[in-house]
């Protein structure tokens, strides 16, 4: 019993859809309640051992070589965030009006919050988040649960994406554009769309059927322009690097928009052993930036100046609990930056936190994360960082 519960909070966290979306039957397959034993193997961890799967070492925390100098709660109740930096501009998602999620825009010090997506005559209502800056500052894309599917609405929060799917909206809110259609039934969906640093690629991770914990995903990459007043997607491509193609997760373009920034498992370690990578999109050249595969490692965002990377990693904690690291973009030079799961921090925010999404803020100085400060995983506070 105590895996199974393990395994749903696990299956909760961080902007990542961790659930298993299999047809089986008349109902789905869930990885922690099945009639199928293999699946309920697979989801106690057969073969491969907990304490290998979820646990990281420990040791004890030197808390005064963080570089963060100040940390300011400027939203209780948030999610998933981007910081437009030479506009000072935070979008995110966050709960609104009968449970469901929205868009919402604020500036840099959290003022003059406005919905950007609530009560949208043009859009389906229901969840919608994990929003990201097109360069140009006029466009935001998201991602929306489809007005009607087959399932719960709790497989098409924005950390999930099954049955969810592209849109663009205006920065005034007024004019809305979907750029996918997927099909459903099957449980497909979309996660973490991210613009190109030019502002003409999209990059987004695609659920495309359902097997193991999570699914098996794709990555895609696509060319966006607007035409005629209309956002539009074309040439889109797939991609599935690695040698066992499960999960991955989309997380944005390398400086020079050659390459892409990603989580996977796919390299024949645990469903839960994500690692970063960077792959060319010309060679297919696939860097390994951390190599830890059975640590939980996620969510590596690019700085404005394109030589750090900051991320999300279980190192020196226990699955669920995460803090963010950072590296140079070749995977060197590795630093823990927050300890939000340390009660000795000067930054301790009464409780146990743990910091998924985030983004780089004007100068590389200050940086914007969500921070997930309940056991159930469903609160979670937006924190800005003020670097050294």
């Amino acid at each position: 019993m105590k895996k199974t519960v393990f395994i749903i909070s696990i299956t909760l966290i961080f902007g990542t859809f961790l659930i298993s979306a299999n047809r089986a039957n008349a109902g789905w397959s869930w990885p922690w309640k099945t009639n199928n034993e293999q699946g309920v193997e697979q989801a106690r961890g057969q073969k491969a051992g907990w304490s290998e799967r979820f646990f990281s070492w420990r040791k004890k925390n030197n808390t005064s070589e963080s570089i963060v100098k100040k940390v300011t709660v400027i939203r209780e109740n948030g999610g998933r965030v981007d910081w437009l930096a030479d506009k000072d501009l935070i979008v995110f998602d966050a709960p609104h009006d009968g449970g469901f999620s929205d868009v919402f825009v604020m500036n840099g010090n959290g003022s003059g919050e406005r919905c950007l997506t609530c009560n949208h005559p043009a859009l389906p209502n229901k969840h919608m988040g994990n929003p990201a800056w097109h360069p140009s500052g006029e466009y935001v894309v998201f991602q929306a649960e489809k007005k009607e599917h087959p399932d719960s609405s709790e497989l098409a929060k924005p950390g999930r994406g099954t049955y969810n799917d592209l849109w663009v909206i205006g920065i005034k809110g007024d004019k809305v554009w979907k750029l996918t259609d997927l099909p459903s039934p099957p449980a497909t969906g979309v996660l973490h769309p991210h613009f190109s640093h030019n502002g003409k690629k999209l990059f987004w991770a695609q659920r495309e059927k359902g097997g193991g914990l999570f699914g098996v995903w794709s990555l895609k990459v696509a060319d966006f322009d607007v035409v005629g007043g209309i956002p539009r997607l074309s040439d889109i491509k797939t991609y599935q690097p690695g040698k066992t193609p499960k999960f991955y997760e989309s997380h944005g373009f390398t400086k020079n928009d050659r390459g892409i920034i990603f989580s996977a498992n796919s390299e024949d370690q645990s469903e839960t052993g994500f690692d970063q990578y960077v792959m060319d999109l010309a060679t297919g050249k696939l860097t390994n930036l951390v190599g830890t595969p059975r640590i939980w490692d996620e969510h590596g965002q690019l700085s404005n100046s394109g030589r750090k990377i900051v991320w999300a990693s279980s190192r020196d904690l226990t699955v669920p609990h995460l803090d963010l690291w950072t590296m140079n973009d070749d995977g060197s030079d590795k630093k823990r930056l927050t300890y939000f799961n340390d009660k000795s921090w000067k930054f301790y925010l009464g409780v146990n936190g743990s910091p998924a999404d985030s983004s780089w803020g004007p100068g590389d100085k200050k940086m914007v994360t969500f921070v997930i400060t309940d056991d159930n995983l469903s609160l979670g506070k937006i924190v800005i960082l003020d670097l050294k």
